[in-house]
């Protein structure tokens, strides 16, 4: 049974063959046992694997009318590659198939699946460098609460950077955006998302501001989902793009941790509740996210929430929950039981998320995940068998700094020319909440 369809403005025909199980449409489609059939699919060059999705709608007249989404997928060094993705109307009539002429497609390059990467990528440290020598003094000011030395045996860091107190978030973002804005051009960004834990303001979106600060004209707008939010907004963009909405989509981060770091600790369990926070640093992050021409960019992305966990890692105040209370304006949290949810909902979605790709774990080169410690990478290492050498350390100079962590981590591997073309990625999100992503790149 042949079909013409549209493919990146080339006429290509689908041979879609049911011999592998013998049966004829009649007996393969039972609407009532299955919706999803898959069929083999022979093409112009590609050998890939056609599934249909079928969304059954019952019709006055009896008819089964649904709605195909055609992914066509490459074998490549073992990875399965989203080729194309095109939208098809057809109708049942007695469990037969009945293609709709080639004429009532929609030819537009828009419904055409494209693949994305990262295209450029630029990071903005603030200028204070504050060792944990000094925030040990602060806290123990008015009485001791904590030892010397204690930041550096608990968590593994040495020194974390500080924005100005006159540094909004917005000017991180916008700092460490500047540079991409410049080598492309500020009339080639056509979408602006804003993806951090913190923000400038509740109202409006902190986007607005950046756009303001960088001079675009694009539509902007925010993504919030605590330190996932930049690996979320990757998401997003390679969506967009795909979509064929946009060619060039601008993700920004800027986090001004240290605002909610609480210094007036009275009692050992107000201590236990903020500890983490003393982590906590300061940065602004951006990537430029693109269609890709070649092999490189991104080959999977998978995300995952467990909500019933939220309150282990929060900052209460300037919501409806807290709207007026200033005690509630300070990070605090579980962080022993968060770590090990975490560690344990991505080990089996990462193992998960492998196997569906068709990747192994030795095949991986680079991993980049967030960290709330210095032995966060090892942790994740030996959870899920990767390679300790291939993860990138940030957390002993820089701290915690939420969103803006894994594309730190890129951009130092990046600086020190360890990160090559072709090479295997592993983006690794982590976040209260809790959320999981996963995220596999040909560099």
């Amino acid at each position: 049974m042949w079909s013409n369809l549209l493919y990146n403005k080339w006429i290509v025909k689908f041979n879609i063959s049911v011999a592998p199980w013998g049966k004829t449409w009649s007996n393969l489609w039972q609407p009532e046992k299955s919706r999803y059939l898959l069929y083999q699919i022979e093409t112009a060059g590609y050998d890939g694997i056609l599934r249909q999705i079928f969304a059954e709608r019952r019709t006055p007249a009896g008819n089964s009318v649904g709605r195909c989404c055609i992914a066509l997928r490459q074998s490549r060094d073992g990875s399965r590659i989203m080729r194309n993705i095109i939208f098809l109307n057809f109708l049942f009539s007695r469990c037969s198939l009945t293609f709709v002429p080639e004429k009532s497609l929609l030819a537009c390059d828009r419904f055409i699946m494209k693949k994305t990467k990262i295209a450029d990528l630029s990071v903005y440290h603030p200028d204070r460098i504050v060792r944990n020598s000094e925030l040990e003094m602060r806290l123990n000011a008015g009485k001791k609460v904590l030892p010397e030395g204690s930041l550096e045996r608990l968590f593994g860091l040495r020194e974390r950077r500080f924005a100005a107190a006159d540094e909004q978030v917005s000017d991180l973002a916008a700092k460490a955006a500047r540079p991409i804005v410049q080598r492309t051009g500020a009339d080639q960004i056509e979408c602006l998302i804003f993806a951090a834990a913190c923000s400038d303001l509740i109202e409006p979106a902190t986007c607005n501001i950046v756009q303001h600060k960088l001079g675009l004209r694009c539509p902007a707008m925010d993504i919030k989902n605590a330190c996932n939010s930049f690996t979320s907004a990757l998401m997003t963009a390679s969506s967009l793009i795909a979509s064929g909405m946009y060619e060039n989509v601008l993700v920004v981060n800027g986090e001004k941790l240290s605002d909610a770091i609480r210094y007036d600790i009275e009692t050992e369990a107000q201590l236990r509740r903020h500890l983490a926070a003393y982590s906590l640093g300061d940065a602004g992050a951006a990537a430029l996210v693109t269609a890709s021409d070649d092999d490189s960019g991104f080959v999977f992305q998978r995300f995952m929430t467990r909500g019933e966990h939220w309150e282990l890692c929060t900052i209460k105040g300037g919501g409806s929950m807290y709207p007026h209370d200033m005690d509630q304006n300070y990070f605090e949290g579980q962080t022993d039981a968060l770590k090990t949810i975490l560690a344990e909902e991505a080990n089996v979605f990462f193992r998960a998320c492998l196997q569906e790709a068709g990747w192994a774990v030795h095949d991986i080169q680079h991993v980049f995940t967030h960290q709330v410690s210095a032995g966060t990478f090892r942790l994740i290492a030996s959870m899920t068998g990767l390679n300790p050498d291939a993860c990138e350390q940030v957390f002993t100079h820089f701290g915690n700094t939420a969103a803006a962590s894994i594309p730190l981590a890129i951009h130092q591997r990046l600086q020190r020319g360890e990160l090559q073309k072709g090479d295997k990625v592993v983006l690794m999100g982590l976040a209260a909440g809790v959320s999981v992503s996963v995220q596999l790149m040909i560099w």
